[in-house]
């Protein structure tokens, strides 16, 4: 999280953002891909202008990793959203009984890992990274 905090500052990960990781090994691969789904991340949020529109670098960035086929972010599917509304809600890092909705995730393929985080993005809002675990939308 150290590593986070220092790379990407325009992200806000939440409290309890890796207790989903508790009781699982240490999987470098996947750190690795964490590291590198966080920084597209971060560099999108970097590439907003003040009246939310994307530069020109954030349309390609956006264009790349959340459009089209074998895209890294993704949004749940329709039944998925119904169906784990409650595993894709977490608690507002900020705001006391306010909860996030969160069915936007970065895909880690190394034990089918997944990192959710708020979305779309907003420039006046944080980019809130509220889970990094395994999969909450297994049936």
């Amino acid at each position: 999280m150290q590593w986070a905090r220092e790379e990407c500052p325009r992200l806000t990960l939440t409290g309890d953002v890796i207790r989903g990781l508790d009781g699982h090994p240490f999987l470098p691969g996947a750190a690795e891909r964490f590291q590198v789904l966080l920084t597209a991340l971060d560099r999108l949020k970097r590439n907003m202008t003040g009246s939310g529109a994307y530069t020109e670098e954030g349309m390609r960035l956006y264009q790349d990793h959340f459009v089209g086929k074998k895209v890294w972010f993704t949004d749940s599917s329709d039944g998925e959203k119904i169906d784990f509304k409650n595993e894709l809600t977490f608690p507002h890092p900020e705001e006391d009984g306010s909860t996030l909705f969160c069915p936007w995730h970065g895909k880690v393929k190394i034990e089918q890992m997944r990192m959710h985080f708020t979305f779309p993005l907003r420039f006046d809002a944080p980019l809130y990274i509220v889970y990094i675990g395994p999969k909450l939308t297994k049936r």
